[in-house]
């Protein structure tokens, strides 16, 4: 057999390299002719018993510990002595890996294991640089046994994650997807949900040159298997796999979006320069190829997907990634439909897909709805629904940069609406606080709504009033002052925060985590007109009576009622860290002494204060 022939010239190396520097009486050789097979007490016990299968001139090199237990009495004094200096658990004698006949003999007994073992060994055993030699010779036990291996390749460890290291992982997949026949149906049951694994193999595959066919065939395939069928059935779902799926369609369109970006730029300046041939051009087929893909690419079904991931709410894994994802997509898939000359194919497709989702868009969930409309028209999608066509106008706003002409269009859209009441801004916040993911509500508080929020009509305790006319006060703790239109807005959104926590005891913790994100925000807007000194002081006391309030509407969780919760929620130990950076800022904004005690005393005057405050030491 190979293998045994293998262990022959390992063995002649070995008795060769043991034998070649002679012992002298004094010693002063004798360290480098210990052959470096003999092993030290500790290694043997890790190595012994072997296998019942491990073959006997293998079992040579490993004989028990107790046959070397003490040195021959035919060896030298010198080699014996260090021999049994060998013995001492701190002291190694042998590397095997550095003795090229003891690293054929490996290879020669790995070569004898079964395909599904040997390829485990390959894997323990490989290193970043020789991967290349490591994924071809897996790739082979691939095609032998392809169901045994994928169990190996694609094993999960216990969270969930690939229980191989990512830099050893990723090419080998890259070399499967090349070179394999049947890894579709592997990965599609196996492939473990690694957001930083998708990552490194995309990049490699974008990376190479020769990729093209391989990215034509995996671009559709992973968006129809990897996201669509890990996001259909959000509810249903591991919440690992929610995310991952999510993550998958924000890379994969960021990448294409940026090619498209690149396909254009290319076509002009083809037409400047009227040469095809141009190297420039030519940096652009990788590009074009991915494009080209998505005419096989379920479009229809992956926005769907995303727009439902994207309305399970604020507090659901994934929901961030799958709502940028479902932007991404929209705007990518208009572009295409709107002008992509030099890409007919996809062109095509594109216009394709979106009639077949514009068909199922009143079938979607409301934030998912409010989405797909506000990018693809809002006003043809609910035109017969003014409380739609508000909220949909309002998140066209907010999809749209702060300042440019999509967000002022939106706006002005708006008048309309304001000047017929049909505006409710204390049920739009409620809304979004429930519904919508927290990037795009707080957006809403802190950019959108203060443009619009004097002009409107609002709900008082006291009766209606005009938006510009209120008094944003919660005696002791926030005093009534000048604001502007952000902290009248910041003060509506808190105050409803506040009653979704009376009204919805089990909704606490994620309308919680809402307002901390975005209190945390408005660090950076002007909340009065007096300047940062001024807003960083009115900031921090409106989180103290917004706190302050919820821990009389939700004594338990806050932890001041009978029956406090054990260990503190996250978000009310995020609300606590943000209370003392708050009280920091201020303090370090203060030149004068009085100012720094008067925080301090926001926090002594309230046990509920104090209690939260307890949570950040």
């Amino acid at each position: 057999e190979p293998w045994r022939e293998a262990l022959v010239q390992a063995l002649d190396i070995m008795d060769a390299e043991a034998g070649a520097a002679p012992i002298g009486d004094d010693g002063a050789d004798a360290e480098a002719a210990v052959p470096e097979r003999w092993l030290i007490d500790s290694d043997r016990s890790a190595l012994w018993p072997l296998p019942d299968n491990f073959p006997d001139e293998l079992a040579l090199l490993w004989s028990p510990a107790e046959a070397l237990a003490k040195p021959s009495a035919n060896l030298p004094a010198a080699v014996g002595a260090l021999v049994a200096k060998a013995s001492a658990p701190s002291t190694i004698k042998i590397d095997l890996y550095a003795n090229p006949g003891a690293q054929a003999a490996q290879d020669a007994l790995i070569a004898s294991f079964s395909a599904p073992r040997r390829v485990e060994a390959l894997l323990t055993s490989a290193k970043r640089e020789s991967i290349g030699i490591t994924s071809t010779q897996i790739a082979k036990d691939w095609e032998k046994e392809p169901g045994a291996v994928a169990a190996v390749v694609l094993r999960r460890a216990g969270d969930g994650s690939a229980a191989w290291p990512v830099p050893i992982l990723a090419p080998v997949l890259a070399v499967l997807v090349h070179d394999a026949t049947d890894w579709r149906s592997a990965f599609a049951e196996h492939l473990p949900s690694d957001q930083g694994l998708f990552a490194a193999l995309w990049a490699q595959l974008c990376g190479e040159p020769s990729s093209s066919e391989t990215l034509a065939v995996l671009l559709p395939w992973a968006l129809g298997v990897l996201c669509v069928g890990r996001l259909a059935g959000v509810r249903s779902r591991e919440a690992r796999d929610v995310a991952f799926a999510a993550d998958v369609a924000l890379r994969v369109g960021s990448t294409l979006v940026a090619d498209l970006a690149l396909v254009q730029a290319a076509a002009r300046l083809e037409k400047v320069l009227l040469d095809k041939k141009s190297p420039d051009l030519a940096s652009a087929a990788p590009s074009r190829g991915r494009l080209q893909s998505l005419n096989r690419a379920p479009l229809a079904a992956l926005i769907s997907s995303l727009a439902e991931a994207a309305s399970a709410g604020p507090s659901a894994i994934g929901c961030e990634a799958a709502d940028a994802a479902l932007e991404i997509w929209l705007r990518l898939a208009s572009d295409l439909a709107r002008d992509a000359q030099d890409l007919s194919g996809a062109a095509a497709a594109a216009v394709f897909q979106l009639a077949r989702l514009w068909s199922g868009a009143a079938t979607l969930r409301s934030y998912g709805r409010l989405h797909v409309g506000a990018l693809l028209g809002q006003a043809r999608l609910i035109r017969d629904a003014s409380v739609e066509s508000v909220d949909g106008l309002l998140l066209s706003a907010c999809l749209a940069d702060r300042g440019s002409r999509e967000r002022n269009t939106a706006l002005a859209d708006l008048l309309q609406p304001i000047r017929q009441q049909q505006v409710d801004v204390l049920r739009v916040l409620a809304t979004a606080l429930r519904e919508w993911p927290v990037k795009r509500t707080t957006v809403l508080v802190l950019e959108v709504l203060p443009e619009v929020l004097d002009k409107l009509c609002i709900r008082t305790p006291g009766g209606p009033a005009l938006g510009r006319l209120l008094e944003c006060s919660a005696e002791p703790l926030v005093n009534s002052t000048a604001d502007t239109p952000v902290s009248r807005s910041l003060h509506c959104f808190l105050c409803c925060t506040v009653a979704v926590a009376s009204a919805e005891p089990t909704g606490v913790g994620p309308a919680l985590r809402v307002a901390v994100t975005v209190i945390r925000s408005a660090g950076g807007e002007q909340i009065t007109p007096g300047g940062s000194v001024s807003s960083s002081r009115r900031l921090y006391e409106v989180f103290c009576g917004f706190l302050e309030a919820l821990c009389r509407v939700a004594p338990d969780f806050c932890g001041t009622g009978r029956k406090p919760l054990t260990p503190p929620p996250p978000s009310l130990v995020a609300a606590a860290l943000l209370l003392r950076s708050l009280a920091r800022s201020c303090a370090s904004a203060e030149t004068e002494g009085a100012g720094a005690g008067k925080m301090h005393d926001l926090v002594a005057s309230s046990p509920g204060l104090r209690r939260i405050d307890g949570l950040a030491r």
